[in-house]
């Protein structure tokens, strides 16, 4: 028979759930949607592609997730099989997305479908002298985390589209500290005053 062992098949489940809470394994099959249903399922302002779900066991850390694909075809690869340690958290919707670093106006704009990370950057006044949009990432609401790559600033390469409730974020250009020729001259310095000791002794 299978027997629990004490805070050994432990996970809790938290947001946008009816009961939100601490939960024991009932079962060594037990999945993520055998615990949405236990915790009786979904709120009306739950965001189910914005899910965060942590997994302590390993040092695995953040899993990604697709709660609808588990809650639609249970037992599927998506439908993950739970361990004890398991943390998951249902984020509420957020129909806006948060733009953060170096832009004019941080702020949040209303989400848009379809709309890339430029588009969020303009609509909060555009990058600054200092920011480096080329290298901009998003964080989606379910803690993924997605970074512009390839080609030369917006055109070409990989560019993310956020989700609702993501944030959006602008690095600083990296500064490169002044070089200090210091060395250089001192070695022509040197060379010089070789090469002057050299001709002078060479003078008859």
């Amino acid at each position: 028979a299978f027997q629990l062992g004490v805070g050994t098949f432990v996970f809790s489940i938290g947001g946008e759930v009816v009961y939100p809470g601490t939960y024991a394994l009932e079962s060594r099959g037990e999945r993520l949607s055998d615990l949405v249903k236990r915790a009786g399922g979904l709120t009306a302002l739950a965001y189910p592609d914005g899910v965060w779900f942590v997994r302590d066991t390993g040092g695995v850390g953040r899993l990604n997730v697709n709660l609808p694909a588990a809650m639609a075809e249970p037992g599927s690869k998506e439908d993950l099989l739970l361990r004890g340690g398991d943390q998951i958290w249902v984020t509420q919707y957020q129909p806006s997305v948060r733009i953060e670093g170096a832009v004019i106006s941080p702020g949040s704009v209303l989400w848009e479908e379809g709309k890339n990370l430029k588009y969020y950057i303009d609509a909060a006044g555009g990058a600054t002298p200092e920011g480096n949009e080329g290298r901009a990432a998003v964080r989606q609401s379910n803690g993924q985390t997605l970074a512009k790559r390839g080609g030369f600033l917006f055109f070409g390469g990989t560019n993310p589209k956020p989700n609702p409730g993501a944030t959006v974020y602008v690095p600083l250009k990296e500064v490169k500290p002044p070089r200090d020729n210091t060395g250089t001259w001192l070695a022509i310095a040197s060379i010089i005053a070789s090469t002057a000791t050299i001709v002078i002794a060479l003078q008859p």
